[in-house]
């Protein structure tokens, strides 16, 4: 493989390979939480799941951002359906436009998981604060869409 084609790879790998344990760390944490508040009060069950379900979408992002590498930004022979060699300049440059969703996926995931758990206790203490809880949550996932934007327009300038 040439290098272009193999840091190019490398690039949109790191996107979703990052973002999936930022999803899974964060998930892991709510989730823990989520048992503790479901075992005192089983009738915010589903409230838990959706909350421990929130920084899922960190991995969501990071597989678009390899998608996009993989079907849109790499040139494709068509008639042999396989991927054209490309610079190794150019394979740089896309491992590093996939750097931002990498990392704000993994961050954004672990910290949303922390805030996330932190709501948990909040709503054990005070049914009502299920939106509050929501909206925190969302106020982290933002890092990761902003790093998700920034992967888009780097590659779409390549």
């Amino acid at each position: 493989m040439e290098l272009g084609l193999f840091y190019a790879l490398l690039g949109a790998s790191f996107a979703a390979i990052f973002g999936a344990l930022g999803s899974a760390i964060g998930s892991g944490l709510a989730g823990q939480a989520a048992t503790g508040l479901t075992a005192e009060k089983p009738e915010l069950g589903m409230k838990a799941i959706i909350l421990e379900a929130l920084p899922g979408s960190q991995a969501i992002y990071g597989f678009v951002a390899l998608f996009f590498v993989v079907f849109i930004v790499l040139p494709v022979d068509l008639e042999t359906d396989k991927l054209i060699v490309i610079s190794t300049e150019k394979g740089l440059q896309i491992l590093a436009a996939c750097l931002p969703v990498g990392i704000a996926g993994y961050f954004s995931g672990l910290f949303q998981g922390k805030v996330l758990a932190g709501s948990m206790n909040m709503l054990a203490k005070d049914e009502g604060s299920f939106a509050n809880a929501m909206i925190m949550g969302a106020i982290v996932e933002t890092v990761a869409i902003l790093g998700l934007l920034g992967t888009i327009l780097m590659l779409l300038k390549l």
